[in-house]
């Protein structure tokens, strides 16, 4: 009779715990989903924050091709350009489908694509006007600027698409994860209450489980897999948070705070150890106050802010906060507060950029212009007092001012020529040493005399290309100078005879040479190019002929002249003049004499770069350049050098040696290392070395070169470029040197910069061989090297 009551129970028992094993299996499964939230919702801040890298890249592309035309008008430079143009819809539509669905980020994007569209714009503008033939136009619309601004605004404004990205993940983040913790309470409550009813059934159901023995096995193992499921979830659930946590720590370049509604930190991500200097360890469980100033904490300012957030659910500043070490620095913050589903306040995410630099640099600005505002101010006071000096002063400040502007834009010329004049180098080692081999290995028989025509005619091409490069260096102050102790009146007197050859029987040419001329440190091989340069241009400026004076003189330019010239040091200098009597330039033409590739010649008969040499050279020897003309009676360009006040040993210009039928070898045991990052000039001077009889080995950084010298002792000479990535060849000449004692060292390079030049002037002791050279120069200076005679003195 008692059977009966049991049997009832256990029947209900039965659809109970059916239901609750149904509740925990619907709890993991939705933690299983949560799970996948986060980890897409971190995936796409990820791909967000790279999608705009390379959409920053895509715009940065098409800035290089532009300049590359701009500065050739060669076709195949426009190739990054238009590529660009191809890809960049393609691009920002990208942008838009992953931010799609955030109001801010869709805003902010909208922003950037208006920025970039105005850029491209303007790179289609000064292309446009290039092709036109109209390179004047095209390099003044760059110069203006407003390029410049617009690649500022395109980069912050991705800044904070990316800062706006990693917030929005953070928020997603922290809802998945107070919905995960409450499928993870619910399942808990439901593994808990399985155990519970059973024990209070157990006495009823003895019997139904002695006869179904096997069938509640059955279900002791379900319930026992369910138990390790749910477990394995809160693995998984806590592996989510080690991800989440690595989505912070990859935000470096920002701060990230998260905090609980009462403003208490709970998390602090690498980046915001970077910008505040604390670890999280301090960070962790404090107010936010700790790292606002103390007059900002006396102000509530922190609590002033997160109501503000609370409100308006964004609140953004920009103030001082504190370094972990007591300094302060400049700060944009955003502040967003995170919400649970129901609408309740959790806490907030801070996003912190530190911005000191920016401010300083616009602080300074802001020092200059009142400094300036203040200078002008006083210069007006003293201009309304000085009333017969009124009209001088304001045309000598427009006069100065002009210089500035003429300084600072040929400074900017300077940098760019410098770079492009860097590859060419590097094309052109290429190219002449392949034409040099080609001229050695098959150039002897009656078949290879159309092959050397066509030969000679490259070698000539590239050795006015090779020219060429040279004056850009010279005009951007990079080509490496070998000064000695000169006394300029013996140079002059030795140019006379050649002056008068290469200028022919129409022009007259005089010197007159200054008694007691002071001495100089100057490079003579430099001096003779530009008397040279100066020269033709004055025969060019008399095409009927006329008279082209040289003179020498010791001048002392006092404070005076140094104000109307900004760029010049008074002092003592010795000048030479060169005076034509051609027809003379108009004063827009004058202004813009000094300018690279300007030029009033024909087309085809001048590459406008003979004036920029000559000031480029005098600007690297501390010296200083001047123009004197006026239409129709001619024009007087003045060199000055500084007075050299050291031993009186003048040093007459070296000669230059001519070209040896036979070129200097080696021998199979002297070997040469060549170190060289770019493949084709490495291969190029390994095969020409082989070919004079050295033994070579050859890599393409510092890094693997040493490794060589581990495993080949006995190196002969280290040839080696100076600009590389990784280890320079200064660098790398030093660390060689160590291991091996005595070794020499040949240097080569396209542009120096400050390895082994400095002040313009070559290192006493150093090697150097610039490129682009020729195997015979090659072959000489590497004999010479070895041999101890190819250092500088």
């Amino acid at each position: 009779m008692s059977i009966a009551p049991r049997r009832s129970l256990a029947t209900m028992a039965a659809p109970i715990v059916t239901i609750l094993i149904l509740t925990a299996l619907l709890a993991a499964l939705l933690l299983g989903l949560n799970y996948d939230a986060r980890l897409r919702a971190a995936q796409a801040s990820v791909e967000t924050r790279a999608a705009l890298t390379v959409l920053l890249s895509t715009v940065q592309d098409a800035e290089t091709g532009q300049r590359g035309y701009l500065m050739t008008g060669e076709d195949r430079y426009l190739a990054p350009y238009e590529q660009a143009v191809d890809v960049l819809p393609r691009r920002l539509e990208q942008v838009r489908v992953r931010v799609a669905g955030d109001a801010e980020q869709e805003r902010l994007l909208a922003d950037v694509r208006g920025r970039v569209s105005t850029k491209m714009r303007e790179l289609e503008t000064t292309v446009v006007l290039r092709r036109a033939g109209d390179a004047r136009s095209a390099l003044a619309r760059v110069r203006s600027g407003d390029g410049l601004q617009e690649m500022i605004a395109i980069r912050r404004g991705i800044d904070d698409l990316q800062a706006r990205a990693a917030l929005v993940a953070a928020q997603r983040q922290a809802s998945a994860s107070r919905l995960g913790w409450v499928l993870v309470a619910v399942l808990s409550l439901a593994l808990l209450a399985i155990p519970l009813l059973l024990r209070r059934v157990s006495r009823d159901i003895r019997t139904f489980v002695a006869r179904n023995a096997r069938s509640l096995e059955d279900r002791r193992i379900e319930t026992e897999r369910l138990g390790r499921e749910a477990v394995l979830r809160d693995v998984e659930l806590s592996g989510v948070n080690d991800r989440f946590d690595l989505v912070l720590d990859a935000a470096t370049e920002f701060g990230i705070v998260i905090s609980d509604a009462e403003g208490l930190v709970t998390r602090w991500s690498r980046g915001a150890e970077g910008v505040f200097g604390w670890s999280a360890e301090h960070a962790l469980g404090r107010h936010v106050r700790f790292f606002f100033t103390p007059e900002d904490v006396a102000a509530n300012v922190p609590e002033a802010e997160m109501s503000v957030a609370r409100s308006a659910g964004f609140a953004k500043d920009e103030r001082w906060h504190l370094h972990e070490d007591g300094s302060r620095f400049w700060a944009s913050g955003e502040l967003q507060p995170v919400l649970t589903p129901d609408g309740t306040l959790s806490g907030y995410v801070k996003i912190v950029r530190d911005r000191t630099d920016e401010r300083l640099a616009m602080e300074a600005e802001r020092n200059r212009a009142a400094m300036l505002a203040a200078r002008v101010d006083a210069q007006a006071v003293e201009l309304e007092t000085a009333h017969s000096g009124q009209r001088d002063e304001v045309q000598r400040r427009e006069i100065a001012e002009g210089q500035v502007r003429q300084l600072q834009k040929l400074e900017g010329l300077g940098q760019l020529t410098a770079g492009i004049a860097h590859d060419f180098n590097n094309m052109l080692a290429v190219v002449i040493g392949s034409l040099d081999l080609i001229r050695r290995k098959y150039g002897s028989g009656d078949a290879a005399a159309g092959l050397l025509r066509l030969v000679s005619a490259a070698e000539d091409g590239a050795g006015r290309a090779a020219e060429l490069t040279k004056r850009l260096l010279a005009f951007s102050r990079q080509q490496p100078l070998q000064p000695a102790v000169l006394d300029l009146n013996r140079l002059v007197g030795g140019m006379s005879e050649i002056l008068r050859r290469t200028l022919g029987e129409r022009v007259e040419v005089e010197t007159v040479l200054a008694g007691g001329l002071w001495s100089v440190n100057a490079d003579p091989h430099e001096i003779e190019r530009v008397l040279l340069n100066l020269a033709v241009n004055g025969r060019d400026a008399m095409p009927d002929g006329g008279r082209l004076t040289v003179e020498t003189a010791n001048a002392h330019l006092d404070d005076g002249y140094a104000a109307e010239h900004p760029e010049v040091a008074p002092g003592q200098y010795v000048a030479i003049c060169v005076t034509d009597t051609g027809s003379g330039m108009a004063p827009d033409v004058l202004a813009k004499a000094f300018d690279p590739f300007f030029s009033t010649k024909a087309v085809g008969t001048g590459t406008g770069l003979g004036l920029s040499q000559v000031y480029g050279f005098a600007k690297q020897s501390s010296g200083h350049a001047k123009i004197y003309s006026e239409l129709g009676h001619g024009t007087t360009v003045r060199l000055y050098l500084p007075r050299w006040h050291g031993a009186e040993r003048p040093t007459s210009p070296g000669k230059v040696a001519p070209s040896a039928t036979v070129l200097p070898t080696g021998r199979a045991n002297e070997i040469v290392l060549v170190v060289e990052d770019d493949e084709r000039v490495r291969m190029i001077s390994v095969e020409t070395l082989r070919d004079l009889g050295y033994t070579v080995r050859h890599a393409a950084n510092g890094a693997d070169a040493l490794a060589m010298m581990d495993e080949q002792p006995g190196i002969a000479l280290l040839f080696t470029d100076i600009v590389m990535p990784g280890m320079t060849g200064r660098q790398l000449a030093d660390a060689a040197l160590s291991r091996q004692p005595g070794l020499m060292t040949l240097f080569t390079t396209g542009y120096t910069r400050n390895a082994v030049v400095h002040g313009g002037v070559l290192d006493a002791g150093v090697a150097f061989l610039p490129k682009p050279f020729t195997v015979e120069q090659l072959a000489t200076k590497v004999r010479a090297t070895i041999d101890g005679r190819g250092a500088n003195r």
